[in-house]
């Protein structure tokens, strides 16, 4: 398996970068029926690369407490911005969107329902792993989600 790190793009390889390191409660995944992500979700869970949500990341991110996410994802990278979609093997409800632009990485939870759960950005410019994260307003954070979830959708949404 393989974790997203904390270094600049290369070769088209891992080009996402997890960092952050608030803290705050878990997010509950309930088992839902088949939703609007569930196509996206299950095209990841076929054909996605193994990888791993570093323990503090995925703390932050309400998805573990102190362990990593143990999840896939896919990739596309379309200049200026890099977009992953990561959804999780220990609960396949629970789904990460990833936008990185410049220094900046947003990252958007979400489930098969396709609701936005939670928000965070970090700048790369922080420290890692030592409070870089912030957590973003849900309402206000509504519509580019929408737009990052659109994507995923057009690309393997049926």
């Amino acid at each position: 398996m393989q974790t997203l790190g904390m270094t600049k793009p290369h070769n088209g390889r891992s080009v996402l970068l997890w960092i952050c390191a608030i803290q705050f409660g878990s997010i509950a995944f309930p088992a839902e029926q088949p939703g609007q992500l569930s196509s996206v979700i299950s095209h990841v869970l076929t054909h996605g690369k193994n990888n791993n949500i570093p323990p503090a990341v995925a703390r932050a991110l309400g998805l573990s407490t102190n362990t990593p996410a143990l999840g896939k994802f896919v990739f596309t990278t379309s200049p200026p911005e890099t977009n992953a979609f990561w959804v999780s093997l220990q609960n396949t409800n629970a789904a990460v969107i990833i936008t990185r632009k410049a220094n900046m990485c947003w990252y958007y939870v979400t489930d098969s329902s396709g609701q936005l759960l939670h928000a965070m950005v970090n700048d790369f410019n922080s420290k890692l792993y030592h409070g870089g994260g912030t957590n973003l307003s849900i309402i206000k954070q509504r519509e580019p989600f929408e737009v990052q979830k659109r994507k995923w959708l057009d690309m393997y949404g049926r």
